[in-house]
């Protein structure tokens, strides 16, 4: 089954891994694809994908080959999941820039914070 939106991600960060199995857990109409883009049998290049930008930050394809990056990507993901005021937040002239500032802190210091906010490398979720 192909789903409208693939999610590209970190595989290799607890964090990560985390967020994806609460987004799925979220994914009640199956919209959303995860795939890990850090496994060792991945390929960039089969998705137009460039690795350096992929080791950054998060990516979001849809149906129609739309690349999404970032806070672009998760305002997608959120609105999906079932959270639109995220996703609203996200896309509000205002409120963007501060929301990509916030991101992109994050997304350099995922490694950082899985290990503040889990307290080792690996963040388990019980899910619900």
């Amino acid at each position: 089954m192909t789903r409208p939106f693939t999610i590209f991600y970190d595989g290799s960060c607890g964090l990560c891994r985390k967020e994806m199995a609460q987004l799925k857990a979220k994914d009640t109409q199956e919209k959303l694809e995860l795939v890990d883009a850090m496994a060792p049998n991945f390929d960039a290049a089969t998705q137009d994908l460039e690795p350096t930008k992929l080791r950054q930050m998060i990516h979001l394809k849809d149906a129609q080959g739309n690349l999404y990056v970032g806070v672009d990507a998760f305002a997608i993901i959120w609105r999906v999941t079932g959270h639109p005021w995220l996703a609203y937040w996200c896309r509000m002239p205002l409120t963007k820039p501060i929301a990509k500032i916030i991101y992109r802190f994050v997304a350099k210091y995922r490694y950082k914070f899985s290990k503040i906010t889990c307290g080792k490398d690996e963040c388990e979720w019980k899910g619900a």
